[in-house]
C-alpha cells in the first residue's frame, strides 16, 4: 500500500488559446534557439545537435529525437505525449514543470541535470543514465527504469508508483522516504546504507537479507 504523501507536483501552465502549431519544415532548432507556445506533431528530429535551447508552454506529440543532442537544454511548462527520446542526451540541463506521457527514453542521458515538478507516466527508460540527477517533487508512475543508473541522485518528494526498477545502479542516493512498496526492485544494486528509512513492501525484505547474509523464516 502506498503511503500518502503531503506533497503534490505542479502541472505545466500553457496557454491553449495562444499556442501555435508548427509544421516540420517550419521548424529550427540550433544553439541557443528559444521556442515558446508551439505545438509540434508528427515530425521527426532525429540525430540534431544544438546546445543551450530553451522551451517554454510547448507540447510534443509523436515526434522522434532518437539520437538528438541537447546539452543544457532549458524546459520549463512543456508536455511529452508519446515521444521517442531514446538515447536523447540531455545533460547538465533544467527541467521544470514538465510531463513525459508514453514516451520512449531508452538510453535517455540526464546527467547532472535538474528536475523540479516533473512528471513521469507510464515511459519505457529501460539504460537510461540519472548520475549526480537533482530531483524535487518528481513522480515516476508505472514505468520501466530496468538497468538504468541513478548513481549518486538527490531525491526530495519523489516517488515510485508501480514502476520496474529491475537491476538499476543506485549506489550512493540517500531513499530515505522513498517508497518502493509498489515497484519490482529485483537485482537493485545500492549501498545498504542507503537504504536506511526507504519504504518497502515486507516481501521485499527478503532479497536485501540475501544482501546482507542473512536468512529470513
Amino acid at each position: 500500500m502506498q503511503r500518502k504523501k503531503n506533497w503534490k507536483i505542479a502541472m505545466p501552465i500553457i496557454d491553449n488559446d495562444d499556442i501555435q502549431e508548427v509544421m516540420e519544415e517550419d521548424f529550427i532548432i540550433k544553439d541557443d534557439t528559444e521556442i515558446e507556445l508551439r505545438k509540434i506533431e508528427n515530425i521527426s528530429l532525429e540525430n540534431r545537435q544544438a546546445k543551450k535551447v530553451t522551451i517554454n508552454q510547448s507540447i510534443f506529440k509523436n515526434v522522434d529525437f532518437n539520437n538528438s543532442e541537447f546539452k543544457g537544454i532549458d524546459l520549463t511548462d512543456v508536455i511529452f505525449e508519446k515521444c521517442d527520446l531514446s538515447n536523447v542526451d540531455f545533460t547538465e540541463s533544467v527541467i521544470y514543470r514538465v510531463q513525459f506521457k508514453n514516451c520512449k527514453l531508452m538510453g535517455i542521458n540526464l546527467t547532472e541535470s535538474t528536475l523540479n515538478n516533473v512528471a513521469f507516466d507510464n515511459c519505457m527508460a529501460r539504460y537510461s543514465l540519472f548520475p549526480l540527477l537533482k530531483c524535487r517533487s518528481v513522480i515516476f508512475k508505472e514505468c520501466n527504469f530496468d538497468s538504468a543508473d541513478f548513481y549518486k541522485c538527490n531525491f526530495n518528494n519523489v516517488e515510485f508508483i508501480n514502476s520496474s526498477l529491475i537491476d538499476i545502479q543506485i549506489h550512493e542516493t540517500k531513499l530515505k522516504d522513498i517508497d518502493l512498496s509498489s515497484c519490482d526492485i529485483e537485482g537493485i544494486n545500492l549501498n545498504i546504507d542507503d537504504l536506511r528509512g526507504c519504504i518497502l513492501h515486507p516481501e521485499q525484505m527478503f532479497y536485501f537479507a540475501r544482501l546482507i547474509g542473512v536468512t529470513l523464516k
